[in-house]
């Protein structure tokens, strides 16, 4: 073997390991709430996806975790909620779009109707629908879902905040004692205005489906860690070294 097919070998195995990256990723999902006069519902957590496995092997190694704490949530009275159940089969993958949720509960169950899909939750005699409403007794669960691209082998959130919801049935959210959950979900759908108890102003603020007019805001993901070199990476780097040491021998010794 000369030394230009060993070259060409030696840059296609490089090549190839490279391309088995795997990374841990933070995630921050926001929700606009005007009815709560500018604050925010927040989501921060981490997720793994590694471009080198399956899908499946992929959706069953996310690991999100994260902390989410509701516009009408007293810091210094309630702690922010921890979720850390993620379950494999509430993620999907379609045309490269993985979408995923974590929980507050070892369950699925938020709302009223079963699941957690605010958009499906009605209650006979209310002013409002599509808001998300607990059961009787209330489980107290919560939920984070999002959705991120990996095509082109790597991560955006470009365009995906349409598929961002949330949901708060726990005693820390809008009211202790009753069913409304804090919910907040998909775009701006219009605009309100408001009245600042402060200045006695008037606001006209976006406003949305969820239980306060809250709507997906804002939605960032970045790599926080990578593998730097794979195993693989490792081995063909002492192949290299091999190949290119025995190239050596061979043009020093003598005819």
């Amino acid at each position: 073997m000369n030394l230009k097919t060993k070259l060409a070998a030696t840059f296609l195995m490089i090549g190839s390991a490279s391309m088995a990256q795997a990374g841990t990723y933070a995630v921050e999902g926001i929700f606009a709430e005007p009815m709560v006069m500018g604050n925010s519902t927040v989501f921060n957590g981490t997720f793994d996806w590694d471009f080198g496995q399956s899908d499946t092997a992929n959706i069953s190694g996310l690991n999100l975790v994260g902390m989410m704490n509701s516009s009408m949530a007293v810091p210094s009275s309630t702690p922010n909620l921890t979720l850390t159940n993620y379950f494999s089969t509430e993620t999907t993958i379609s045309s490269g779009i993985v979408t995923a949720s974590v929980f507050l509960n070892s369950s699925t169950d938020v709302y009223l109707n079963g699941g957690y899909d605010p958009t499906v939750e009605t209650v006979a005699g209310m002013p409002f629908s599509t808001k998300g409403f607990a059961p009787n007794p209330n489980p107290e669960n919560a939920f984070f879902k999002f959705s991120f691209d990996t095509t082109g082998g790597m991560i955006s959130d470009t365009g995906l905040t349409t598929m961002m919801q949330y949901g708060d049935c726990t005693p820390q959210s809008l009211m202790s004692s009753g069913s409304l959950c804090m919910t907040g979900f998909g775009d701006v759908t219009g605009t309100m205005t408001m009245t600042n108890p402060n200045t006695g102003m008037e606001m006209t603020m976006d406003a949305g489906d969820g239980s306060m007019s809250g709507y997906a805001q804002s939605l960032s993901i970045s790599e926080v860690s990578a593998v730097p070199v794979p195993a693989a990476a490792w081995l063909f780097g002492g192949a290299l070294v091999s190949l290119f040491g025995a190239n050596r021998r061979k043009n020093v010794l003598p005819a």
